[in-house]
Order: structure tokens, then sequence, then C-alpha cells
């Protein structure tokens, strides 16, 4: 580990916790990560959280409470626990390793990304998904066009073969690709991949369960009378077995098809609101509703700080930080409650809720100025609007 631990070695040492975090330590597996140039994380199944430790005045010490007293250690100093971004950076070096034309380094397995990546399996299965593919249990890289050429292909061929979107099985898919399209070359798991990322639950291979979600209303289980007469096979079973692939998001499925229509549409300056809405109607699938092409306009696309014209956002870097530098160079300004409606699901979460707000984070990475776009008070006067930039824009010239 890093030498924040050189210190520490046979002897004690105390890290505090909240009765929450402890009570998930003890029941789910976590780990402590870390080479000798890399600060020490702990991850649970689904967090990474850095650890800091605070120097204190008075000296802790670990004793056993009994008849007699007996001293097992002491400690000089406090290690907390601070939810922390994963840290990505070696699972793209790695992925990218594999790729040198000279000496290309082996594929990694799952287990050896695990080992090295400072993030928890949720989140590194995450990263997976989004950027990359495993055929045969080894990891590469996944070109975005290729992935996005991919999925417009499978769910061509899931609407082209009558497929509910409730129940979309990755083999019958591939194998109508195959028939569909001769020059179609991708293996199964390439399939896979696309249905992983547009699942209802993220990562699903299992069939989905009757129950209630964004897609569907609750179902129930078919009665024991309904089984034909002498098929010999329990209606428990008969029930599971209606079920086999996966449970595509209808969210998912919208915002891909935004994406492909803004990317292929718009001009040099964007695309105007209604062509958009007109062309992305029509290329969604029957059964997923278009009443909230708004919802769907703020995730996938931005209309720059004047104008109307869409133009669509590139994939957006799991760092907060990273991701408010990557904002700012698609454009000098951005209003503040935009900026933080993009950012907000990147900082690190406690339970429920982010552990800063986004106005407390991007006022580190960024300086917010008033400016005058035409937008009016309640009262129809002109007033000015509040807007992100760097915090170095305008102050060379």
């Amino acid at each position: 580990f890093h030498k924040q631990f050189d210190d520490v070695k046979g002897r004690a040492v105390l890290i505090e916790i909240d009765e929450d975090m402890l009570e998930s330590l003890r029941k789910n597996p976590w780990h402590i990560k870390g080479s000798a140039h890399e600060a020490a994380v702990l991850t649970t199944e689904n967090q990474t959280f850095g650890i800091r430790a605070y120097q204190t005045s008075n000296t802790c010490l670990l004793a056993s409470m009994g008849p007699s007293v007996e001293l097992f250690a002491e400690c000089n100093e406090r290690w907390v626990l601070e939810p922390s971004v994963a840290k990505l950076e070696k699972l793209e070096q790695r992925l990218r390793a594999c790729e040198e034309p000279e000496d290309p380094a082996p594929q990694p397995t799952l287990d050896e990304l695990r080992f090295m990546v400072q993030a928890s399996d949720g989140e590194l299965q995450s990263e997976l998904d989004r950027t990359a593919i495993a055929v045969r249990g080894r990891w590469s890289r996944m070109e975005p066009s290729r992935a996005e050429q991919v999925t417009a292909w499978v769910l061509d061929c899931i609407c082209a073969m009558g497929m509910s979107l409730r129940d979309v099985d990755a083999a019958a898919v591939h194998r109508g690709l195959c028939e569909r399209m001769p020059h179609f070359r991708e293996p199964v798991e390439v399939v896979q991949m696309v249905l992983r990322r547009l699942a209802l639950r993220p990562g699903e291979v299992n069939p989905a369960e009757p129950g209630t979600d964004e897609n569907t209303t609750a179902v129930d289980p078919p009665d024991s009378s309904t089984a034909a007469a002498g098929d010999g096979e329990p209606p428990a079973k008969k029930a599971k077995q209606a079920t086999t692939g996966v449970e595509l998001s209808h969210e998912a499925i919208r915002c891909f098809a935004a994406r492909k229509v803004l990317a292929q549409g718009q001009g040099r300056d964007g695309m105007a609101r209604h062509d958009f809405v007109e062309r992305w109607t029509a290329s969604l699938p029957a059964e997923v509703s278009t009443d909230d092409s708004a919802a769907v306009l703020r995730k996938v696309s931005f209309t720059g700080d004047k104008g109307n014209l869409l133009r669509v956002l590139p994939p957006l870097h799991s760092d907060p930080a990273k991701r408010a530098a990557q904002l700012l160079k698609i454009q000098k300004f951005w209003r503040t409650d935009v900026m933080e409606d993009l950012v907000v699901d990147a900082i690190p979460r406690k339970g429920e809720n982010p552990v800063e707000k986004p106005a407390v984070l991007l006022s580190r990475h960024c300086r917010s100025v008033l400016r005058s776009v035409g937008d009016k008070d309640k009262d129809g006067k002109p007033t000015d609007t509040a807007f992100y930039t760097s915090k170095f824009a305008g102050l060379l010239r």
C-alpha cells in the first residue's frame, strides 16, 4: 500500500464507521485496495471509500473488559472512511495496453481487474458494461461507434421478430441477426453486452420476475387450472419458464434513440426541437411511449447558452470533477441549474443522498457569472441569468 500505511505495520489501526456501515461490512464482502503509489481505499459491493487518518491528542487504548483489564494496543490517530469516486484510470490503461501494436498485453479477466482497479464490484461492472466487452471471460475495449451500430441492429431485429421488450433472449436475437444480415459477424457476447446496457435492471441475465416497474403493471402467476392436463409439469415451473430473457428499460431505449436521431440529424449548429420530436417518435418501438421527450432531452442534449437548437451530449465522465471540465470544453458557459443536473449523478453518495451539493462541488472547479440572455423575471422585466464558466475564462487575454 501507499506510504500512509508504513507507520501502522504491526500495530492496531482504529477505523471509525457508523452503525449502518458496520452492519453492511458484517454482512457483505469488503476489500482494502491500493498499490505502493496509490492512497488506499476500502470498497464494498457498490461503493468506494477513501481512508483518511486524523491525529488525535488523546491516546486510545484497546483493552478487554472483565475481572481484569488486559491492554491489547494503543492508537494515537483515528482513521475515517469518506465516500469517494471510483478510481477507474487503471481500467482504461489496462484495456488500452491490449491494443498496443508492438507488444500487446493479454486481455484481462474480471478477477484481475477487481484486484488492480480501486473500485467496488458494482462500480467496476457498471464501467465495464459501458465501455468494454467480455469474450470467453477476457475483457477488451468496445469502441462507442461499434456499440451504437450493434445496438441499433439489435433493436431493429427485436422489432422485426415481434419480440416483447419484457422478454428478450440474447441467443434468439443473435440468431435473428445472423439470418437477416449475412455480413453480421459479431459474437453473441456483443449482443449480451448491448442487452445489459438496455436492461431495466443493469447486468440482468436471469429471467425477469413478475412485478411492478417503469414498464409494466403487476402480473399474476398462472393459476394451476390453466395447466394442460397430462403435461406432467408443475404450474410453478411452467410459470418460471414463461419468461426466459432480459427485460429492457423503456427509458434506456428512449435515450439511445434520442442520441441517434440527434447525431444523424443535427446540422452544424444543432437540430430544431420540432424536427427532433418528429424523427424521435418515429424511431421508437411501438411498446415505448413518447410522452416525456423533455426529460429525455435533459439527459442527452444541450442547447448552448443561447438559442434553441439541440446538440447531442457525448458520454460524460464518471468522475464529477473531470465531468465538469469536460462540460466546459464542450461550451464555455452553462446555466447553473443545467450544469448542476448534469453532474449530480456522478457525485459519490452516502445512503440516498450525494455527499455534497452540486453547487458546492462546482464552486471548486468553476466560477459563477451573470449574463444577459433575454430572460425575464416574473414581472416581465429583463433579468440577468447565472452561468458557470471556467475559473480562468476572460482572465487571460
